[in-house]
């Protein structure tokens, strides 16, 4: 049997594995020379493409916080703005803490009455379960619609074997309400799951609710790769390049990293993924590093901005207590 250190060392291990491994990828595969010239290709639209990369930012953000106020809902009713702010600070406790668990840490704490508090993990669950099973519908879609370009694969087996993936993936979760009900009245060590769980929520019409903005949101990372793609690209680039941005970020889905070092790993896999399409190195690792920015540094000092300005981190000290659960 594993010791307690063995089981919280072994995410941590794999994480700095993958951060090597991922240092040693690029050394071996980029080339300086690759940066060159991505600057020079300055489309006529700059304006309208860094204006559309904005909004997209900004519906990103508005979808997550939509996506905390409708879970957030199955116990009590939170305000989109409050959601938002909420947010913002669980990106930036995630982007210091290694195990990049200050989310599980924030939401305990932000809950209003203290009765709920236990059932807060049980919301965090369905904040990333619904993205996860985003990724892989859209993510294993695109990647048989293109296995045929890269000629691995017939057009009709690939999009047939697309097809029955999204179908047991839409299966599985919408069956995830029969798993919880066996669990319901199980009891982990001294830990009774009941007072952790909410019996008979979320239902199938807010699974489906979860899942639409989860997708809507995944989708504007994409249209923000794209961007960002044409931005730094002389434009001559392949139609299918568009089909493997969502199998990018399935595959990204699957390998957890440090949010503060997460462009490395983004890089070496984009390197990875879209190898047998483009081989400017430089084009992908630019694009990485711009989105990392983005969607995750810049939400993450948006989110310490709250953080000074409220008493949450003495909260979190003292037991996962605070004094005003309005303060925010």
């Amino acid at each position: 049997m594993k010791s307690n250190w063995q089981k919280k060392a072994l995410p941590l291990f794999i994480k700095i594995a993958l951060l090597v491994l991922s240092i040693w990828f690029l050394y071996r595969k980029i080339d300086l020379d690759s940066f060159e010239g991505i600057f020079d290709h300055i489309p006529e639209n700059l304006a309208v493409l860094i204006f559309s990369f904005f909004g997209l930012w900004l519906l990103n953000l508005y979808f997550d916080a939509l996506f905390w106020k409708k879970v957030h809902g199955m116990i009590e009713k939170v305000r989109l703005l409050r959601a938002l702010k909420i947010n913002l600070i669980c990106y930036s406790l995630n982007f210091i803490t290694p195990a990049q668990g200050g989310d599980l840490a924030v939401r305990y704490v932000m809950m209003s009455e203290a009765s709920h508090r236990k059932k807060s993990f049980f919301l965090n669950l369905w904040m990333y379960l619904p993205k996860f099973f985003a990724r892989f519908l859209i993510g294993g879609f695109a990647l048989g619609i293109l296995l045929p370009y890269l000629n691995l694969m017939e057009f009709g087996p690939a999009v047939g074997l697309s097809l029955i993936f999204s179908s047991l993936l839409f299966f599985a979760y919408f069956s995830l309400k029969k798993l919880q009900r066996k669990l319901h009245f199980k009891n982990i060590r001294s830990f009774k799951l009941e007072h952790y769980l909410l019996d008979g929520r979320p239902t199938n019409i807010e699974k489906a609710r979860f899942l639409l903005i989860a997708i809507l949101r995944f989708l504007t990372f994409n249209a923000q790769f794209a961007l960002i793609l044409f931005l730094f690209s002389d434009g001559d680039l392949p139609s299918h390049i568009w089909l493997a941005i969502p199998v990018y970020y399935f595959v990204s889905a699957l390998l957890p990293s440090f949010a503060f070092a997460d462009f490395i790993l983004k890089s070496a896999i984009a390197v990875w993924i879209f190898e047998p399409i483009t081989s400017n190195e430089g084009l992908l690792v630019a694009t990485s590093l711009s989105l990392w920015f983005a969607n995750v540094a810049l939400p993450s000092f948006l989110g310490l901005y709250f953080i000074l300005k409220t008493d949450l981190y003495q909260s979190i000290k003292l037991k996962f207590s605070r004094k005003s659960p309005n303060e925010i």
